[in-house]
């Protein structure tokens, strides 16, 4: 699964939007929250399994960066908050299951 969060080009529009990619074999995204320049990603989870988000700036770059600290799924759902966005103008995320 992937998602894509771009800042808007127009006044009229978000300051940030996002986009979702959610193949059939990875964890599926619930919701992307952008706020004061963090996106809080969340999707659904298998209880005490551990994940990993990951980010590009874009799909033709390089490799994928992981974004610090992997999350511990505590229930149905977890989240990661990404407070490095700073004035990216595009970021594309990835939710990695760990064995």
């Amino acid at each position: 699964m992937f998602v894509s969060v771009a800042r808007a080009t127009s006044e009229l529009t978000a300051p940030l939007l996002a986009s979702f990619v959610c193949p059939a074999d990875g964890p599926l995204l619930r919701q992307v929250a952008l706020r004061d320049g963090k996106a809080t990603l969340t999707w659904q989870a298998r209880p005490g399994k551990s994940y990993r988000v990951q980010f590009k700036a874009g799909l033709g770059t390089g490799g994928w960066n992981d974004l610090a600290g992997d999350v511990l799924a505590g229930g149905a759902a977890a989240a990661k908050v990404d407070d490095t966005l700073g004035a990216a103008a595009q970021r594309f995320y990835r939710v990695v299951e760990l064995p």
